[in-house]
């Protein structure tokens, strides 16, 4: 019965991470479509009119590789949330998990293989106690989230510059300059996004009171991606916090 139920749920984790990678790949396809359109677009409008205007045109592979990259990230925070949950409920093995999917030969090895790094170390997440594993589940979503965030207003700061610069370019004017500055709002605004979803994961870590050494082990060998240079003074606070 026992054996029924774990393979029950290696199918349920299997079948989420078929999904988000068929959804992944999809998506890439998507596009790979929309750039070549906007970019032969552009270029036969510029052929057409003989006029490089057109090819201003070219400003829109920013957003729709913004849009593409956060929405790719939203997915994987799905995905990641599916397979951790059934980690902290103790019915999957990330380890045994991580084993038999790599085995798959129709999935994309390298897309697998990211997905999977940003899974808890193999050898740390066997036998660990429930509110460690939640913490580390909060820790993963703060990091995805700040992640979305810094490519959505990433995305947003460098398609209004391009845009002003379009602007001022097709109509010869240095007013859409007066612009620039949203831009370096928008900016700030992905770091001061991310400033408060950490000082959020600092009142959710210290609620659930996890075993810190322990947790402090997983978080260390986290995927912190475009936030690593974070992590040391995070976990270095909470170390302090637990010694004082």
């Amino acid at each position: 019965m026992e054996e029924q139920e774990s393979k029950s749920w290696m199918r349920e984790a299997y079948e989420a991470t078929t999904r988000t990678l068929n959804s992944r790949i999809k998506r890439y396809k998507i596009l790979i479509i929309s750039i070549g359109v906007a970019v032969l677009g552009s270029i036969i409008w510029a052929i057409v009119w003989r006029s490089w205007s057109p090819l201003l045109g070219f400003v829109i592979i920013i957003p729709l590789c913004g849009l593409f990259f956060s929405s790719d990230a939203m997915l994987i925070n799905k995905w990641q949330v599916q397979i951790l949950d059934l980690w902290i409920d103790d019915e999957l093995d990330i380890g045994l998990f991580i084993d038999t999917i790599s085995q798959v030969k129709m999935f994309p090895k390298d897309t697998l293989q990211s997905m999977l790094r940003t899974l808890p170390e193999r050898t740390l997440a066997d036998k660990t106690p429930k509110e460690v594993k939640e913490s580390v589940k909060i820790t993963l979503q703060t990091i995805n989230h700040c992640q979305v965030d810094r490519i959505v207003f990433s995305t947003l700061t460098f398609s209004l510059v391009l845009g002003l610069m379009a602007f001022a370019l097709l109509n010869w004017t240095w007013i859409p300059a007066l612009g620039l500055p949203f831009a370096f709002i928008a900016f700030a605004m992905g770091k001061v996004f991310c400033f408060i979803r950490f000082q959020k994961w600092k009142r959710n870590i210290q609620r659930r009171k996890p075993d810190i050494t322990c947790f402090v082990e997983i978080a260390d060998k986290l995927d912190w991606g475009t936030v690593h240079k974070r992590k040391q003074k995070l976990l270095d606070m909470l170390i302090r916090q637990k010694n004082a």
